[in-house]
């Protein structure tokens, strides 16, 4: 009977430590870049300061000429790279003065 519980406890701690081991790994695939979201003919790109950077996902319609803080990944498009928004924000004061510097 000990063992059986033993063997238990072993399994669920190996699934707990595998639970925040995939979070760990997903967590970084994911990169943050601030800049200011624009509406071309092709969609939308986030100008930062190593150039523009076409995106998709999230609500960025809304964020139009605001400076913002995207989190997401990058994959590869039909057009090349491209940057899918997982989350935005706008930023503080402080950060677009950085930003259009």
């Amino acid at each position: 009977m000990k063992s059986r519980k033993g063997i238990i406890k072993l399994v669920l701690f190996t699934m707990v430590v595998s639970l925040f081991a995939g979070i760990a790994i997903a967590a970084e695939d994911h990169t943050e870049i601030t800049g200011v979201i624009e509406q071309t003919d092709t969609g939308f790109v986030i100008k930062t300061h190593d150039g523009d950077v076409a995106a998709e996902g999230a609500d960025l319609a809304t964020m139009v000429g605001k400076t913002v803080k995207a989190t997401g990944q990058v994959t590869e498009g039909d057009a090349g790279k491209v940057f899918n928004v997982m989350s935005i924000e706008e930023v503080q004061e402080e950060m677009k003065k950085e930003v259009k510097e």
